[in-house]
């Protein structure tokens, strides 16, 4: 990877993966996968672990744009 946040890499390592990329696909695991990570930790949070864990929610949430921007890239076609 030259840049950050380079879908062409992304691409290119999933494609190495045997995994045909599509920006829809992409879209829906990049969701799920935020939501799990900040659905997590405040689990986690309510069950007496690390309290620095609720900070994971607010940082999900105001990098969930700019990574669906990055997403949005993948085929070449602002949604």
């Amino acid at each position: 990877m030259e840049k950050p946040w380079d879908v062409k890499d992304l691409e290119a390592r999933l494609k190495g993966q045997g995994l045909v990329v599509a920006e829809h696909l992409i879209a829906v695991l990049v969701k799920e996968a935020l939501d799990w990570v900040k659905d997590s930790s405040q689990l986690a949070v309510a069950q007496g672990q690390s309290p620095l864990l609720a900070l994971v929610g607010p940082v999900v949430e105001a990098i969930r744009p700019q990574i669906m921007l990055e997403v949005d890239k993948i085929d070449g076609v602002k949604s």
